[in-house]
């Protein structure tokens, strides 16, 4: 599925403050004229990236919530979870949870709102195996991981699903394909900003750890049957292995005397 739009990649992946500091050969840190360049720069980029990004009907940072899922579904995912929320740091605003499922290309995609008309923040979550005839085929992916699996290089990753979200599953799609059912696990992370914000004084703790898979599952288990059978296996073998790892690191420490 070719890339219908315009797409200048330098202006989407534009760093406004290494621009600036090339400019000036002044740390941003240290010197406030090229902090100030740096801040002129990226409220150019921006304009013109939302500009780009809208013509090819792509999605953007600030983009109208509904505009936004009419680009979702337009790429072939199915909602599967909207679930109201009260935003923690102000009571009065009910913001939506959101999961869609892409049941061609396995790919989960999972966002909150913000102030109830914008996306706050979220990843879309896949297994894809490059083409690596493809020399760049590395661009095409954020965070993860690969691990050879039954003779096939299997990337298992996540990509932040505010801007070009078109654009990079495309991008994927030319130059590989995504795997389904998943083979490897990476990370899911579901769940809105007020469920994960209730246990952040616990965050990197067992009882975190344990909160955090039982929340991911109870989310998993909402999804359509053909992402149950997808995900599921692969989540939980990863996370029985995580879970017997801990014990047996526990088990080995020595007691205090």
């Amino acid at each position: 599925m070719p890339y219908d739009g315009p797409m200048n990649e330098k202006l989407l992946n534009f760093d406004a403050l290494a621009e600036a500091e090339k400019a000036t050969g002044k740390s941003y840190k240290d010197d406030e004229e090229t902090s100030s360049l740096g801040f002129d720069l990226h409220l150019a980029a921006s304009t013109a990236k939302r500009r780009m990004l809208a013509e090819a009907c792509d999605t953007y940072h600030g983009q109208p919530l509904e505009e936004y899922l009419e680009v979702v579904r337009s790429l072939g995912f199915i909602e599967a979870v909207r679930q109201p929320f009260v935003n923690y740091q102000d009571e009065t605003k009910t913001e939506t949870y959101f999961i869609f499922w892409h049941p061609t290309d396995g790919i989960l995609l999972s966002f909150d709102t913000y102030h109830c008309n914008h996306v706050n923040g979220g990843h879309f979550y896949y297994n894809w195996i490059p083409d690596k005839t493809h020399k760049d085929w590395f661009t095409c992916v954020s965070s993860g991981w690969g691990n050879d699996i039954n003779g096939r290089y299997v990337w298992s990753g996540d990509h932040d699903c505010r801007e070009a979200l078109k654009y990079h599953i495309c991008q994927m799609r030319d130059h590989g394909k995504f795997l389904v059912p998943w083979e490897s696990y990476h990370m899911v992370w579901l769940g809105h900003f007020t469920e994960r914000n209730s246990k952040s004084d616990a965050l990197f703790s067992k009882e975190y750890a344990d909160w955090s898979t039982d929340l991911n599952m109870s989310y998993i288990r909402r999804l359509p049957k053909d992402a149950q059978d997808c995900i599921v296996s692969v989540y939980e073998a990863h996370e029985n292995e995580y879970k017997a790892n801990r014990t047996k690191i526990r088990t080995s420490c020595p007691e205090k005397e």
